[in-house]
């Protein structure tokens, strides 16, 4: 699955892994929240889950890496950092 500022691939399981790749340098919490619904929810069956944000000049990406957990977590989702 991927996602960007103009483009967003449909998020269909066809294995039991799954890999996202979030490359929107501007998500808001509320954008963070709502894919750690679509992770926590799509990817119930998965034996691994790959999230990946871009790496921008910012440094944003591990700001939203952070984020996404803290959002799994209240949801009860097993998370870990590689």
């Amino acid at each position: 699955m991927a996602d960007r500022e103009r483009l967003s691939t449909p998020v269909a399981m066809t294995a039991d892994y799954a890999y996202f790749r979030l490359r929107d340098e501007g998500y808001a919490p509320s954008d963070v929240e709502r894919w750690a619904q679509i992770i926590g929810g799509d990817t119930a069956h998965c034996g691994d889950v790959f999230v990946y944000f871009k790496h921008e000049a910012s440094g944003k990406g591990p700001e939203f890496g952070r984020l996404l957990m803290q959002c799994l977590d209240r949801r009860g989702a097993p998370t870990r950092s590689a």
